[in-house]
């Protein structure tokens, strides 16, 4: 896998296939080392991405499912890197998604 940003993983993951995820190095900030690439067989964190030192952050599955909260609201990709941050993070969503959802 090939080392990006957090902050470019996250703007890609919702184009991924539903067996990817972000792993990252801690903490999780936008440019923390990450990478994408696929989960196990039981969708767990390989064994080689945790000895490497990288975390899960977050599943294309989840991510897709979250960013549906922008209903019609057509995100950019830094809004969608700082939203999915912040859903992964803190397992909440950021109150500025609501705002956006009438625009």
């Amino acid at each position: 896998m090939k080392n990006i940003d957090l902050n470019e993983a996250l703007s890609m993951i919702i184009e991924m296939p539903d067996d990817h995820a972000i792993f990252a190095k801690k903490p999780f900030l936008p440019d923390s080392i990450a990478q994408i690439g696929p989960l196990d067989a039981d969708f767990s964190t390989p064994t080689s991405v945790t000895a490497a030192g990288f975390h899960y952050v977050i599943g294309s599955i989840s991510a897709q499912e979250a960013a549906e909260l922008f209903g019609a609201y057509v995100p950019t990709k830094e809004e969608v890197s700082r939203f999915l941050l912040h859903y992964a993070v803190y397992d909440s969503f950021p109150d500025w998604v609501y705002e956006v959802q009438g625009e």
